[in-house]
């Protein structure tokens, strides 16, 4: 039979195929129900989607109406969306027994799937169509030879099934000597747990499973082509010219390299691996994809361990599989593989720390510093006799874990990935505290006065509601992990009894407040407590300052200001849900008009005109120049900024600062009151422009979508001929005037008076659209 891929039905029912036999060799059926759900509730996922998958193909215009074409089209399309591939097995044959295909790699997936079919044919009431593909003449097309017990139970318990019997009944059941084997317990067990799984199931469904599991399921055959004589040598064939993957490769040099008692044993290891990352696979497509960030991830850790890292064999993928090949072994590969079913596995994880470590830790790296340095902690004490005890484990897994989040983590994560795997590797401590001491990290000494207090509290490490915070990625994203930080909110100083309800108020409240952290309103809020802002740098001769212009620098900028504790208090004390309740409070609080601040914080149209939260800073509130598009370069732009502020602040129409030199409003009727609408509708607009120092223009134009240059469009010579002709524009030139021995105030009072008089005479003469929501 040649190597490729198959189908399940393809590959049992194959023309060169009497049987699949597990000779004596091989390990027990080992795989529980454990191992058995997870194939199972991946081949559920995968025929739900199948069975709502729905195809219509269109031909020049025309649905395809042929049923036997777009059935047929129907088939290749599902096949290929929904198929699950179940990984490589391997076999081998003897000439001398025809027909026989003897198992060396895959036998725990193929028995259970050969009991799947059982179960599915049994209960859709098909029993003579599976002696037909996988009975016939009373062979099972999977054969047990392990034992001789094992052999004879298969035959008892599926003949017995087929009949509607209860094997248990049958004079030659010895139960006795069945519960001793491993092989039959978990054939007995796996099915009964397989058989449940169905009880909801409706003949049509069993039906299109049976379809499903036949035709959908695909295993990658290898035949090794040799014969009995050359089962354990199939390993190491690597030189006659067939076509092996990496894997297979390097799984026949590393039992090559075994003296020649061992080669069963590394092979009985090899398979055992295969079917963990089989077991684990998650989302990835197969288990490949485990195994080989296994092979890559021991082949880093060997290389630390040895002190010569390269780094190339992350980027070469040529130069790794050398590595691979040249340097592992079946021994260190043991240990390495123990060591990290040990971190992953046998201490308690969430199963999302497991899986993104799976599927996601070669693109999102800040998820390798989680698990590799505790692979490699452990793996070392190993190599070193040393045993590190579950409770350590589990404490420098939450460090790590936090320390993932950590700005310094996100910024330089290979940097500092490599510094804790050169440290662990240089010391020899295997105590939590003790490798801290030998680590290169940022704030060491919070960290370990952190755990002292945690090995010190009568409460479990993994139940310990510090530590809880370290898994709450929605919070981290904003914390960095930086529990100092929250600490300093909650007043909490390592002496005490950890305030968990004042920690998860503070939490929510934190939640709230930062959760749109572009929003203009919050930057609004803050400001009414303390100056944030920060310089930036300088333009046309004037400091640049800024109000939060990077979103990242909220937790050092602002939350671990001392003045961020007030928010705290008052948010505690008056139970706020909003940040835009809290802001109307402190909008009432706030009326110093020489603070600077106060225009920020008083009027809607100030911040909202910055692009990037930036301004200029001149000495006085009046000199402070808001950053747009354009460079500030005029003295008068305070007056636009000023002149928005004082027509939003009295009338119930908003103005827009477009650029330095530019205000404009957009405008429409809604219930018969002019309201301003910056949405994609028909609208007439104001616009205020500068001329010159001291003088403005009006513009009075249409829009509809947005504005992309207002200064290319036609402009009309007076009013009455905008008015009645097909104009954009009409200007009223040199309008207002800013009269220097009048004060600022009578200022904006004059113009305010010119601004609302024009938008009184359009709406009289009906020239400002109707809005139609």
């Amino acid at each position: 039979m040649k190597t490729g891929r198959y189908s399940l039905k393809d590959l049992l029912t194959h023309n060169e195929i009497d049987q699949l036999v597990i000779p004596e060799l091989q390990r027990d059926y080992v795989w529980e129900e454990e191992q058995v759900n997870r194939v199972w509730e991946s081949l559920m996922k995968r025929w739900n989607k199948k069975t709502k998958a729905d195809l219509s193909v269109n031909v020049n215009g025309n649905n395809l109406t042929n049923n036997t074409i777009l059935q047929h089209l129907q088939q290749v399309y599902t096949t290929l969306q929904f198929k699950q591939k179940m990984g490589f097995i391997y076999a081998y044959h003897d000439k001398q027994l025809p027909g026989q295909f003897f198992l060396i790699d895959g036998q725990q997936r193929i028995t259970t799937f050969y009991l799947l079919l059982l179960v599915l044919y049994t209960k859709a009431e098909k029993k003579d169509a599976f002696s037909k593909l996988y009975y016939d003449n009373k062979f099972p097309k999977v054969d047990y030879k392990v034992r001789e017990s094992a052999y004879e139970f298969m035959r008892l318990f599926i003949e017995d099934t087929l009949k509607g019997k209860d094997y248990k009944q049958n004079k030659d059941f010895f139960e006795i000597e069945y519960t001793n084997d491993i092989t039959v317990q978990n054939l007995r067990n796996n099915f009964d747990f397989l058989e449940k799984q169905l009880v909801a199931f409706s003949n049509d469904q069993l039906v299109d499973l049976i379809d499903f599991v036949e035709n959908y399921v695909e295993f990658n055959y290898f035949d090794t082509q040799l014969s009995a004589q050359g089962e354990r040598l199939y390993l190491y064939m690597n030189s006659r010219g067939y076509h092996l993957s990496h894997q297979e490769k390097l799984r026949a040099n590393l039992i090559e390299k075994c003296s020649k008692e061992d080669k069963k044993e590394a092979g009985a290891l090899w398979e055992e691996w295969q079917d963990f990352f089989f077991e684990y696979k998650f989302s990835n497509e197969n288990a490949d994809q485990g195994f080989e960030l296994f092979l890559y991830y021991a082949s880093v850790l060997k290389q630390y361990l040895e002190g010569n890292f390269d780094r190339e064999i992350e980027f070469q993928t040529e130069k790794l599989k050398t590595y691979e090949i040249d340097n592992l072994d079946i021994i260190f590969l043991s240990k390495a593989f123990s060591a990290l079913k040990k971190v992953l596995i046998e201490i308690e994880n969430p199963s999302r720390f497991i899986e993104d470590f799976f599927t996601k830790s070669l693109k999102t790296l800040n998820l390798r510093i989680r698990v590799l340095p505790l692979w490699f902690w452990y793996l070392n004490g190993n190599l070193n006799a040393q045993t590190i005890n579950d409770k350590e484990l589990y404490l420098f897994r939450n460090f790590l874990i936090n320390y993932s989040h950590t700005r310094e983590v996100a910024d330089e994560p290979t940097v500092r990935l490599d510094q804790i795997l050169e440290g662990i590797s240089k010391s020899e401590k295997y105590d939590v505290v003790g490798i801290l001491n030998d680590l290169q990290i940022p704030r060491k000494e919070h960290e370990i006065n952190k755990i002292n207090y945690i090995k010190d509290s009568p409460v479990e490490s993994i139940n310990h509601p510090i530590e809880k915070v370290y898994f709450d990625e929605k919070l981290n994203k904003f914390l960095e992990g930086r529990t100092d930080i929250l600490f300093k909110l909650i007043y909490f100083n390592l002496d005490s009894d950890f305030p968990k309800d004042k920690a998860n108020n503070v939490i929510n409240i934190l939640g709230i407040l930062f959760h749109d952290l572009r929003s203009k309103m919050l930057r609004k809020y803050i400001l009414s407590y303390f100056d944030y802002s920060t310089h930036t740098g300088n333009s046309a001769g004037k400091e640049k300052w800024a109000l939060m212009p990077d979103s990242r620098a909220w937790l050092n900028t602002v939350v671990n200001n001392d003045g961020f504790l007030d928010i705290i208090k008052d948010w505690e004390t008056k139970q706020y849900t909003s940040v835009k309740d809290a802001y109307k409070d402190r909008l009432a609080l706030f009326n110093d008009e020489q603070d600077w601040r106060y225009y920020f914080i008083k009027f809607i149209s100030v911040l909202e005109h910055t692009q990037s939260n930036q301004f200029i800073w001149s000495d006085n509130s009046f000199n402070i120049k808001l950053l747009n598009n354009i460079n500030p370069s005029q003295w008068d732009v305070y007056l636009v900024t000023k002149i928005f502020i004082e027509i939003s602040k009295t009338e119930s129409i908003s103005f827009n600062n477009f650029g330095d030199s530019i205000a404009y409003t957009d405008l429409v009727l809604e219930n018969n009151e002019v309201v301003t609408k910056f949405v994609d509708t028909d609208r007439l607009c104001i616009d205020i422009v500068y001329e010159k120092q001291g003088k403005w223009a009006i513009d009075i134009f249409y829009k509809k979508d947005e504005m992309l240059n207002l200064r290319n469009f036609a402009v009309a010579n007076s009013y009455n001929e905008w008015k009645e002709g097909y104009f954009i524009k009409y200007r009223n030139s040199n309008c207002y005037n800013y009269e220097m021995n009048k004060s600022l105030k009578e200022n904006l009072e004059q113009l305010n008076k010119l601004i609302m008089d024009l938008i009184f005479n359009l709406k009289n003469e009906n020239l400002i659209p109707e809005y139609k929501s």
